[in-house]
């Protein structure tokens, strides 16, 4: 599996804003489709910054000419915008190449940069969809490539699902799941817990809980979408 990351700036309804409005946004360009001579893409993004920046930011964007549906939560957005141009934009690249994939959202800075993280299986599938995209992308300003190596899927997708969290947080969290501390009656202490693993009691309980804090929330997450899904 090869990795890329990169930078690039080009003329963006996302990104000129963020300049514009000293933004960030974290996203994901859905899909794409052409219809009668327009092409349709679809996107979904989270706008960060001061209170009244993304208030204008948002209400720029829905007098955007361009943007055919648009529905706002907070500082959450998903819209549909159209466009005549015949060069594809960023967002659908990855898209139109079949090989190649996101591995995290994109994210646009308060410049206006994109920072991308895509994949692929093969180095020579990367080089084309570099060439691909300078060639494909509307007033492309800048482009910058961070970073070209090789790499195994767990860097990628694992550390998604299950947080990243040291050897040691992970031993003692895999352990007292083992021992019956989560259970009901509670099988077994801190303090036992960590003798049996011949460390200190504050020791134990500072792994512990720096685990819980990086695996708990994602728990959370994972657990309010499936009750989200399970009651459509």
């Amino acid at each position: 599996m090869w990795l890329l990351k990169l930078a690039l700036r080009h003329n963006c309804i996302i990104g000129n804003r963020c300049k514009k409005f000293k933004c960030t946004s974290t996203g994901y360009p859905l899909d794409s489709y052409s219809e009668k001579r327009f092409t349709y893409a679809l996107h979904f993004e989270k706008i960060d910054g001061t209170e009244k920046n993304v208030a204008a930011f948002l209400n720029d964007l829905k007098k955007d000419k361009a943007v055919v549906r648009i529905e706002i939560n907070n500082n959450t957005v998903f819209f549909l915008y159209k466009t005549k141009e015949k060069k594809a934009l960023p967002g659908q690249l990855s898209h139109a190449e079949k090989k190649i994939f996101h591995t995290k959202p994109v994210f646009v800075d308060e410049k206006g940069y994109e920072h991308w993280e895509i994949c692929a299986w093969d180095r020579d599938d990367i080089t084309h969809f570099i060439s691909f995209l300078k060639a494909n992308t509307k007033d492309l300003y800048e482009f910058k490539i961070l970073q070209l190596r090789k790499t195994k899927l767990t860097e990628i997708f694992f550390p998604q699902i299950m947080p990243k969290i040291s050897t040691n947080q992970k031993k003692a969290l895999d352990f007292a799941i083992q021992e019956g501390y989560y259970d009901y009656p509670r099988k077994v202490e801190l303090q036992m817990l960590a003798k049996m693993m011949h460390i200190s009691l504050s020791t134990y309980r500072e792994h512990l809980r720096k685990a819980e804090k990086a695996v708990l929330p994602k728990i959370t997450r994972i657990t309010a979408l499936r009750q989200k899904y399970r009651k459509k």
